[in-house]
């Protein structure tokens, strides 16, 4: 496990180069002493503040762990506890996407709805890869195929993102089906 300081992560490089360059013990600067990147006051306290800070391009703490980030790749476990205890449903500033679709000769368009959030706790929009994934299926996600037989290529929601919205919900809708699939339901299986 690393010993350094939450701090040293705001650090400049040149701070870096600073402290590195000290090591004989003649200067004695210390992390208070040195510039940081961000003043103490801009430093998040709570997850509103992140997203503030975010938004501004000062910080990219949410897109580290944006689900997108973890598509056939494999996360450490504070991670994958960090994204499956927090909130699916996406902040109040959120611009919810929409899919164009032709129906009768018409273009209707097709809006993602916070409902599809509250009803399917496991779905998680992706900013990086801009579309729908189950989190859990992409967290615990051990083989690229799943079904009974294991013979079922694991695409839409687990390995590609789900952006048509055209049919979300009901009998045949995209999430109700993810939702009722063999390696869904045994999550740690897929």
């Amino acid at each position: 496990m690393s010993k350094h300081k939450i701090t040293s992560y705001f650090e400049t490089n040149s701070a870096k180069k600073c402290r590195t360059s000290n090591t004989d013990g003649n200067a004695k600067k210390t992390m208070i002493e040195m510039q940081t990147h961000m003043p103490d006051t801009q430093i998040p306290t709570s997850t509103s503040s992140i997203e503030e800070l975010s938004s501004s391009n000062q910080v990219s703490l949410v897109d580290s762990t944006d689900i997108g980030n973890f598509i056939n790749e494999t996360a450490d476990d504070f991670t994958k506890s960090l994204i499956v205890k927090r909130s699916n449903i996406p902040a109040s500033n959120f611009i919810f996407p929409f899919s164009t679709h032709i129906k009768k000769g018409k273009a209707e368009k097709r809006y993602l709805r916070v409902n599809h959030f509250e009803k399917y706790s496991w779905l998680e929009y992706s900013n990086i890869k801009h579309g729908l994934f189950c989190k859990t299926c992409v967290l615990f996600l051990t083989s690229s195929l799943g079904g009974m037989h294991k013979t079922q290529p694991l695409k839409t929601l687990v390995t590609e993102p789900l952006k048509k919205y055209a049919k979300l919900l009901g009998k045949d809708g995209a999430l109700d089906v993810h939702n009722n699939t063999i390696y869904h339901k045994n999550k740690f299986d897929c």
